[in-house]
């Protein structure tokens, strides 16, 4: 980023403001919290772009960091008439208010798809936002021509769509509309960043087990890559393959793909007829976790025996909460009160426990049930919120809010807002889904 800088400050074309001192610019990036959206608006038809900057903190709403700015050096790439890539630089001034930028080039694609790509290769601290025809230039061309977008803004646009989205600087169709083009993808950074962003979406919006729809989409764009690395996995040449290898079982199984289920039901009957015959340790946690959320009471009572004799038990902690069984499940969280052992790892059980429906419903009852005789901890707190979060619908978002405006010191106001952000999730939610059942063709 710092090379970016120097490069506009010595370009000579003379961007950088002439009675500017470098370190009056620096102070903005070293003294200020967090760092900006640039909102890129190109118009095709007269030739211009408009821009603007706002803050990207991990608290938007705080008064003490939301009239940030920065001195941004900004480099784009347009495609000419010979569909040849020309990087330009420009310079955005430390102010909110828009400015624009004139380029006779972007009147020669009016007529085309070709978009305009800010921050090229990632090397620029901030995020892009674009208008909606910029996005939905980003889209097509992914779509059909995405190796003419280099390697890391793919990864950015991944990164960078996701990550507004859920700031609610953007439209979450935005990043879906992107994941359309991924089966054809094979470089293993935007993959990962796909996966690390679906983490984020469905541990605090996106409930895969509750959206069918959704979570076939998903299935079927993550197919190809499933198989391609069950089969060349032991042939990747570095860790990035390892770790995509990994993600792409884990994911895969997540979404109830079917060869992924039958790997891991196989391999955890193995072990049970042998118990040296550990599932693999590279992707033990998914396996076991699918053959548990897939089996019968028998085989979650045998890995619950096998705690002491692998590697590392807190996989067995993790595995043993994918069960969708509420009896299995209640029986669980009855051994945090009840079993030295597991009540040391309550933290993890109720953690995971909440990542599905019947798991929220059971910890809920839980809680109700034995809160006044459990110490109070940030983790039990935590999933109580989490629960609160994912609520299904208004009835049970009023009962856990209830129950944690009685136990917990937790204002109206505090409520209100999570509710409000509550509500926008289930809008979002249909949003996608609406557009996943319209769409006829998803890969």
């Amino acid at each position: 980023f710092w090379k970016e800088i120097d490069g506009v400050v010595s370009c000579k074309k003379h961007l950088f403001p002439k009675k500017m001192k470098l370190e009056v610019l620096m102070e903005s990036w070293f003294n200020q919290e967090g760092y900006p959206v640039i909102n890129v608006s190109p118009n095709f038809k007269n030739g211009s772009i408009q821009i603007s900057q706002n803050i990207f903190v991990a608290d938007s709403s705080s008064k003490e960091t939301n009239d940030n700015v920065w001195w941004v050096p900004l480099k784009y790439n347009i495609i000419n008439k010979r569909r040849k890539r020309i990087t330009k630089l420009i310079w955005l001034n430390d102010t909110k208010l828009n400015q624009v930028y004139r380029d006779v080039d972007l009147m020669n694609r009016s007529h085309c798809l070709y978009p305009v790509i800010f921050n090229i290769n990632q090397t620029g601290y901030y995020r892009i936002n674009y208008n909606d025809e910029n996005w939905k230039r980003i889209t097509q061309y992914l779509r059909f021509n995405y190796t003419k977008i280099y390697k890391y803004n793919r990864v950015q646009l991944v990164d960078d769509s996701f990550s507004l989205a859920m700031k609610g600087f953007l439209s979450y169709l935005v990043p879906f509309k992107i994941t359309t083009y991924l089966p054809n993808e094979d470089q293993p950074l935007i993959w990962i960043t796909f996966f690390e962003k679906l983490s984020d979406i469905t541990s605090k919006i996106f409930r895969i087990e509750l959206h069918d729809n959704i979570k076939v989409y998903l299935r079927n764009i993550t197919q190809k890559l499933f198989d391609k690395y069950q089969k060349e996995y032991l042939e990747s040449r570095d860790a990035l393959h390892k770790k995509l290898w990994q993600l792409s079982t884990q994911w895969s199984c997540k979404m109830d793909n079917p060869k992924c289920i039958n790997i891991s039901i196989k391999a955890v009957e193995e072990w049970m007829k042998n118990n040296t015959k550990v599932p693999n340790e590279e992707i033990f946690e998914a396996l076991v976790c699918t053959a548990i959320r897939n089996g019968n009471e028998s085989v979650w009572n045998f890995v619950a025996s096998q705690y002491s004799s692998i590697i590392n038990p807190n996989n067995i902690v993790t595995g043993l909460a994918c069960s969708t069984n509420k009896s299995i499940i209640e029986k669980y969280l009855d051994m945090t009160r009840e079993n030295q052992t597991f009540h040391s790892k309550a933290n993890i059980v109720f953690e995971k426990v909440c990542e599905t429906q019947n798991g929220r419903s059971s910890f809920f009852n839980f809680i109700k049930m034995y809160y006044d005789e459990m110490e109070e901890s940030k983790d039990m707190e935590e999933s109580l919120y989490k629960v609160l979060k994912l609520s299904n619908n208004n009835t049970c978002f009023d009962e856990v809010a209830d129950f944690i405006k009685e136990k917990i010191e937790f204002s109206e106001s505090e409520i209100e807002e999570i509710r409000k952000q509550w509500n926008q999730n289930q809008a979002d939610i249909r949003i996608v889904n609406d557009w996943i059942q319209t769409k006829k063709t998803i890969i």
